[in-house]
């Protein structure tokens, strides 16, 4: 078996070389090679299209994501102003009128990013984009391992017609030298029947497997067709249901906005540059760029807001061991230069498009938080600044003046602590040192 093949891949490798120089008649069907040549291209669009589809995806979650992490920092800013007293700041009030639409708007979008967006996303990876990775990954490979062994067998049938044609010809040659009975010509006529024999045995399989591959390749087309149909109505049901519900929980927020002209006019701005075609050229002009200051050290005895909650357990904190350390913390330091004068988005560097902020990563498995469990027989204590209302199930309430006994310590900006007995989390910056 080893020789045989050894003298077969010798023969079809005498045939590529032969092809390649042309001094063999090769046999050529221009319909497979059609075929084939439409099969490549058909499946280089599938993987585009593959491609572009979990792009949009990844996109579309990112996009819903930015949205609910903007509507919630407005929800905020409405929550904080609109509670906010004479003490909190003097001879200032609060003209916010929409306080209503922005919890709500920061409702609707938590549903539309995690309920809705994700459904949509669900289905439309699993009715259509799974199924064209499935359709690809497969019939690639077996369209690939059809043709190849369709070009063996065709190199062989076309080694065999070579091989023939040499034997008719010394054939001839004896015949006409008057050998024909020698034991050469003899030896000489067997090969000749053994060639034909295999020349007709290579037509039929060469004829079998060609016709086979064009048949296995338009079997394949026509199952592309049917996963792109169902690929287009997927993408379509999942867009139009996902716009459309984004679309309707949105307009109802606006239609309880109490400036309905203001409303009108932002909606008659975005038809004006509709009937102008659209915005022609999107590119970020840098003269425009919306600058976030950079933060400042506060001289006043405003709360600072807490660390996000999902801050608190991601940063490594280092062990405290002084009492003392329990004063206010503060943010970082302003910078040397003046904070006001830096321009563009801190966010990202020049050389790459502003980026929305993301969410805290997660430290690695390895990285324990260090806290210090404070000695019951030298309880420390704390005086609550502000009133702090407790988010998350882990976290503590308590009111301005309460004292809090601290139980464990941490330079994560989040401690552990009892009040009005029960225990929980609270950020250190809304506590001072208690003095008794």
């Amino acid at each position: 078996r080893m020789i045989k093949s050894l003298k077969d891949f010798r023969r079809r490798s005498v045939e590529t070389v032969l092809e390649t120089v042309g001094k063999t008649d090769k046999t050529v069907d221009p319909e497979f090679d059609i075929h084939v040549a439409k099969f490549q291209l058909m499946l280089h669009d599938m993987n585009e299209c593959g491609a572009a589809l979990h792009s949009y995806l990844s996109n579309q979650k990112v996009m819903f994501t930015d949205a609910k992490e903007l509507a919630s920092s407005l929800s905020r800013i409405y929550q904080s102003n609109t509670s906010m007293t004479e003490e909190d700041w003097p001879n200032s009030k609060c003209a916010l009128s929409c306080d209503l639409q922005a919890i709500d708007f920061a409702r609707q979008w938590v549903k539309l990013s995690d309920v809705t967006r994700s459904s949509s996303a669900a289905v439309c990876a699993e009715q259509a984009l799974d199924r064209l990775r499935n359709a690809v990954t497969k019939m690639g490979p077996e369209i690939d391992a059809a043709v190849k062994e369709r070009n063996i067998q065709q190199k062989d049938y076309d080694s065999y017609k070579r091989r023939l044609k040499a034997l008719e010809t010394k054939k001839e040659t004896y015949d006409n030298e008057g050998k024909g009975a020698s034991k050469a010509a003899l030896e000489n006529a067997e090969e000749l029947e053994k060639f034909q024999r295999k020349v007709e045995t290579g037509l039929e399989n060469y004829n079998y497997h060609n016709k086979k591959t064009k048949d296995d390749i338009i079997a394949a087309k026509l199952n592309h067709d049917e996963i792109m149909d169902h690929l287009l109505t997927t993408t379509l049901v999942c867009q139009a249901e996902l716009f459309s519900q984004t679309a309707h929980q949105l307009n109802l927020i606006i239609k309880s906005l109490p400036d309905q002209r203001k409303v009108e006019q932002i909606r008659q701005r975005i038809h004006d540059f509709e009937a102008q075609g659209g915005v022609k050229s999107e590119k970020p002009d840098k003269s425009k760029n919306f600058s976030i200051l950079p933060k400042v050290a506060l001289t006043s005895s405003a709360p600072i807001p807490a660390p996000p909650a999902g801050e608190r357990k991601s940063t490594p904190a280092t062990a405290v061991a002084n009492p003392a350390a329990m004063t206010h913390k503060p943010p970082p330091p302003p910078p040397a230069s003046n904070p006001f004068a830096e321009s563009g988005n801190p966010f990202a560097d020049d050389s790459s498009p502003p980026a929305s902020p993301s969410a805290p990563s997660a430290p690695p498995v390895a990285v324990v938080e260090k806290v210090v469990d404070v000695k019951k027989d030298s309880a420390t204590l704390v005086e609550a600044l502000f009133d702090h209302a407790a988010e998350e199930e882990d976290e503590l309430n308590f009111a301005t003046g309460d004292v809090v006994e601290v139980l464990e310590i941490s330079d994560n900006g989040w401690w552990k602590g009892r009040c009005h007995g029960k225990e929980g989390l609270f950020p250190v910056n809304y506590v001072q040192p208690y003095n008794s």
